[in-house]
C-alpha cells in the first residue's frame, strides 16, 4: 500500500500549527515579561539574577549628574536659611556600594537554603541529567509457530494431530541497558509568576535480543512405494491437522529443527517548553543560638511542558526451520539423504512522531524530593515491513522465494509515567533514581507480521502493543 496523501497532508498541517502555536506562546510570553507586567531590571545571568529581591543598580556617575538646583531648599520654618547642597556627597560613594543591604543581609542570612542550597531564589541557568536506562519490555501476541505432530486413537482410528511447542511469545526478554540524557536552559520568565525553560531528552540505545529452538521428538515416516522415507515431526501453522502431515510446505514442516529469533531496539527524542511556577516564599528562621537562617519550604511542587516527540522502534524476526529426509528401501537400508530448509524473515520500522503533554508533580522536604513525571504524546506512525520467505525441499519439489512489502500511515499514542526521587548532594550537583513505565499504541511488531498462508498478503500490522518498564539511575548538574 503506497504512501496516503491525506495522511500526509495531516501530519504537515499538525506540525504547522504546532510550530505556529509554540512561536505564538513564546512571543505571548515575551510580550508579557517585557510589556505590561511589572518585573524588576534585568542583570548578568547568574544563580540569583533573577532573583525577585534584587535592587536598582546605581552608578556613582549618574550621581555627579544631579544638579544643584535640583536638591530642594528647606523651608523658612525650618530656620530661614537655605541648606546647601552636598553636590559630593553622592560621588563620594564606593563603587562596590551597587545594591542597598537587604533586611535579610543584614541578618546575615544568604540568597539561598542553607541546607540545600536552592529555594525560592534557586532558577538555574542549565540544567543536564545524564542517567543509564536498564528496562525490560513486554511479549507480542501469542501466535503458535512449531508444532510436534503424531497419530493418535480417536474412536478407533488413527488420526494426525500437532501439539504446540513454541510461538511468539516463547522468547522471554531479559532487560536491556540504555541511555538517556536531559539538557535544559532557562529562557526567561513567563506570565503568572512562572519561569519559562526549553529543554531537550534523548533516551534509547536499548536493544533487546533473543531466541528459542525446539527439536523433534521422533520421526516419522511414509511409504514411497520403493521403500520407506523417515523425516521429523515438527511442523508450523502451514500443516492442516485435518488434511494431513503433507499439507504443509516442505522446508517448514517435517523438520527436525526450528527456531525463532527476536531483535527490538528503540530511540526517543524530545524538544519541549517546560512552564515551572515559581515555589512560596523560604523561611527566615531564628535558631536557639542566636543565628538567623534561610530554610526553603517543603511542600507539592508543579509544572507542565508541551513539546514535540519523536519515537523510534525497529524490529527483527527470523524464523528457520531445517530438516533431513532419510529414503530407505525394502530391505531397510540408506539409499539416499536429502536436507530441507525454510527460512522466514521480517523487518519493521515505526516512526512516531507527534505532539506531547506533560505534567511533573513532587513533594520537596529539602534535599529530598519525591513525585510523579506524565507524559502522553498523540501521534502519527510512519510504519512499514519487508518480508522474505524462502524454502526447499526437492522431495515434495518445493522451492520458492517470495518479497512481501508494505508502508502504512496510522494514528498511535506513546504514554509515560516514572515515579522519580531526587537527593541533592551539593547546591549544584543532585543524584536522580526512577521507577519508568511507557506505553507505545498502534505500532507494528515485527513476530506479529508472520503469516503461515499459502497465498500471504503483503499488508503491514500496525496494532502492536509494547509496554516498558524499569529503573534508571542518573546524576544531574546545574548551574
Amino acid at each position: 500500500m503506497g504512501v496516503k496523501k491525506g495522511h500526509w497532508f495531516i501530519v504537515g498541517g499538525i506540525g504547522f500549527i504546532g510550530l505556529m502555536w509554540m512561536a505564538c506562546w513564546a512571543h505571548a510570553q515575551q510580550m508579557g515579561a517585557d510589556g505590561g507586567w511589572l518585573r524588576g531590571p534585568e542583570h548578568k545571568p547568574g544563580r540569583i539574577s533573577r532573583a525577585s529581591w534584587e535592587s536598582e543598580k546605581i552608578l556613582s556617575s549618574d550621581a555627579q549628574k544631579i544638579r544643584p538646583s535640583a536638591v530642594p531648599e528647606a523651608p523658612s520654618e525650618m530656620g530661614g536659611a537655605s541648606l546647601q547642597p552636598q553636590a559630593n556627597t553622592l560621588s563620594e560613594l564606593p563603587e562596590n556600594d551597587s545594591y542597598p543591604m537587604m533586611e535579610e543581609e543584614i541578618m546575615g542570612v544568604g540568597p539561598f537554603c542553607d541546607l540545600c542550597g536552592h529555594g525560592a531564589n534557586f532558577i538555574p541557568d542549565w540544567y543536564i541529567d545524564q542517567r543509564v536506562t536498564i528496562w525490560h519490555r513486554s511479549r507480542p501476541r501469542r501466535m503458535r509457530t512449531s508444532g510436534l505432530g503424531g497419530y493418535v486413537t480417536v474412536d478407533g482410528n488413527q488420526v494426525f494431530h500437532t501439539t504446540g511447542v513454541m510461538g511468539t511469545r516463547s522468547p522471554s526478554f531479559d532487560v536491556a541497558a540504555g541511555y538517556g540524557a536531559t539538557i535544559r536552559h532557562y529562557l526567561r520568565p513567563a506570565r503568572e509568576n512562572t519561569d519559562l525553560f526549553v529543554e531537550g531528552v534523548y533516551f534509547g540505545f536499548n536493544t533487546w535480543r533473543e531466541s528459542r529452538d525446539v527439536y523433534a521428538t521422533e520421526r516419522l515416516s511414509t511409504s514411497t512405494g520403493t521403500g520407506t522415507a523417515t523425516f521429523g515431526n515438527l511442523f508450523t501453522p502451514y500443516t492442516n491437522d485435518t488434511n494431513g502431515m503433507f499439507s504443509g510446505i516442505g522446508g517448514f514442516d517435517r523438520a527436525d529443527h526450528h527456531q525463532l529469533y527476536y531483535e527490538s531496539r528503540l530511540h526517543n527524542v524530545e524538544v519541549n517548553l517546560r512552564f515551572v511556577p515559581r515555589g512560596r516564599p523560604d523561611r527566615i528562621v531564628l535558631h536557639p543560638n542566636g543565628r538567623w537562617r534561610r530554610e526553603c519550604q517543603p511542600g507539592i511542587y508543579g509544572n507542565y511542558l508541551v513539546g514535540i516527540r519523536y519515537f523510534s522502534l525497529q524490529e527483527q524476526c527470523n524464523f528457520l526451520a531445517d530438516g533431513e529426509t532419510v529414503f530407505y528401501n525394502q530391505l531397510g537400508q540408506i539409499t539416499d539423504r536429502v536436507d530441507t530448509w525454510g527460512q522466514y524473515d521480517i523487518d519493521t520500522y515505526n516512526e512516531m512522531l507527534g505532539l506531547q503533554f506533560g505534567l511533573d508533580v513532587k513533594y520537596r522536604q529539602c534535599t529530598v524530593e519525591w513525585g510523579a513525571e506524565c507524559k502522553i504524546a498523540p501521534c502519527i506512525n510512519f510504519a512499514g515491513q519487508t518480508s522474505r520467505i524462502r524454502a526447499s525441499d526437492p522431495p515434495t519439489s518445493t522451492s520458492f522465494d517470495i518479497w512481501l512489502r508494505d508502508r502504512e500511515d496510522d494514528v498511535a499514542l506513546l504514554g509515560e509515567v516514572s515515579l522519580v526521587g531526587y537527593y541533592h548532594l551539593r547546591p549544584n550537583l543532585s543524584l536522580r533514581a526512577s521507577w519508568d513505565m511507557m506505553w507505545a499504541v498502534g505500532v507494528a511488531l515485527a513476530p506479529e507480521q508472520l503469516k503461515f498462508q499459502p497465498n500471504p498478503n503483503n499488508h503491514v500490522n500496525t496494532n502492536g502493543v509494547v509496554y516498558y518498564q524499569g529503573l534508571s539511575l542518573g546524576l544531574i548538574w546545574m548551574r
